[in-house]
């Protein structure tokens, strides 16, 4: 039985517990889709600050979905990064001041990690405030990946928590990420 980890992290108010609580609660609708979900189970770890759900695939597989709040310490996000994570999902709200320093930031707390987990970027709330818009945050991720040295490029989507079309793309494309890095492992 295969086990997947995906993390969200990003900066309070982003929406990372109501993309996960859509992921969970869309499953019936992800299950005619290819990912298969079969059912779900919250639970709430370190207190109040990690939302968690594990999620039953069809084919045996299981995904654990974490969610950081934002106002965590970088200590306690890479406590969970380092533990198997397949994918780390980072949304940013678009609606706060200055939200490309808030993707820098959480770029540089994932640090090192980037090179070796895959990333996936969500920019949420564009409905409420469209500047900066997706070519200006596309710009900022090619910067820190040739600061980085990394050698993949990091997807990026303009998504909303709230919407179940969203959130499984959003996930899809962090799941078709981590599967692509396995089989480029094992071939």
């Amino acid at each position: 039985m295969s086990e997947h980890k995906v993390v969200f992290v990003g900066p309070s108010g982003a929406g990372k517990s109501t993309a996960i609580k859509t992921i969970s609660e869309a499953r019936s609708s992800f299950d005619e889709r290819s990912l298969g979900l079969l059912n779900s189970q919250h639970n709430v770890l370190f207190g109040d600050s990690v939302d968690y759900e594990l999620i039953n695939m069809r084919d045996g597989q299981s995904m654990h979905l974490l969610g950081t709040q934002g106002s965590q310490n970088s200590e306690t996000i890479q406590v969970l990064l380092r533990r198997g994570v397949a994918a780390v999902v980072i949304l940013i709200s678009n609606a706060v001041h200055n939200p490309l320093a808030m993707l820098r930031e959480q770029l540089l707390q994932i640090g090192d990690l980037a090179k070796s987990t895959r990333i996936v970027v969500g920019i949420s709330h564009m409905d409420v405030k469209a500047d900066p818009g997706a070519t200006v945050f596309s710009r900022e991720l090619h910067k820190f990946q040739v600061f980085e040295c990394l050698d993949q490029n990091i997807p990026l989507l303009v998504v909303d928590p709230r919407d179940r079309q969203d959130m499984g793309l959003l996930l899809e494309t962090a799941l078709y990420i981590s599967r692509e890095d396995e089989q480029q492992v094992l071939a």
